[in-house]
């Protein structure tokens, strides 16, 4: 045990890449015939066709030849994100053989046991004992062959999307030097201000006399 725990370590990698084609859907082609010509597999894929194309798919390739599978898919287009991970699982496997070995033999007990009944009350407190250990051994069994599966086979996860287009830049405003005419309508508002009250003040007197004149003329024009 010591030997298999520390030699040869049991290793679930992951890998997963976001990355930028102009064609996600032939990037999604050539990974699966990555995979095919590794010997792995496509476990799942999806296209979105929404505005621009997007693509999924997870892929699960021989531990063998996982890095090798990696550098062929990054050479498909622009790597935005990538994470890669291994999980050691060498510790759960041994435990979870060395919990199939206690049941098994906890088993090979129970049938001599059942042989030995003496009656038919022993015989189904065997029997009942029996089917939990059966149930712990064929649960046990499924969890051994599925870390078996995911050690074989590494997962590759890979999200293509199209490149975000560039946008239109706006036309510029046209730019107006409004100084001078601004300087230019001051002014003029200036000149017609100082004009009125020029008139006002010089007419003042002139307009006095006219109005006493008109008041006199009243005057005598009434006697």
């Amino acid at each position: 045990l010591q030997q298999i725990k520390y030699m040869n370590r049991m290793i679930i990698r992951t890998a997963n890449i976001d990355m930028e084609a102009e064609d996600p859907e032939k990037v999604i082609n050539e990974i699966m015939l990555i995979a095919d010509s590794l010997g792995g597999y496509v476990e799942s894929l999806g296209i979105h066709r929404n505005g621009k194309i997007t693509a999924n798919i997870v892929v699960r390739i021989p531990e063998k030849s996982f890095f090798e599978a990696l550098t062929r898919i990054r050479a498909l287009g622009k790597v935005l994100r990538e994470e890669v991970s291994g999980k050691d699982v060498t510790e759960q496997y041994i435990d979870l053989e060395a919990r199939l070995r206690n049941l098994k033999a906890e088993e090979e007990w129970l049938l001599k046991a059942m042989d030995e009944a003496k009656n038919v009350q022993e015989l189904m407190i065997v029997e009942r004992e029996l089917w939990r250990i059966r149930g712990e051994i064929e649960k046990i069994q499924g969890q051994l062959k599925y870390l078996e599966r995911r050690i074989e086979y590494s997962t590759i996860v890979v999200y293509v999307t199209q490149p975000e287009k560039p946008r239109p830049r706006p036309l510029p405003y046209p730019s107006f030097d409004i100084t001078p005419a601004l300087a230019a309508a001051i002014t003029a508002i200036y000149y017609t201000i100082y004009g009125l009250i020029f008139l006002v003040i010089a007419g003042a007197p002139v307009a006095i006399l006219i109005y006493a004149g008109y008041r006199i003329y009243r005057r005598f024009a009434a006697r």
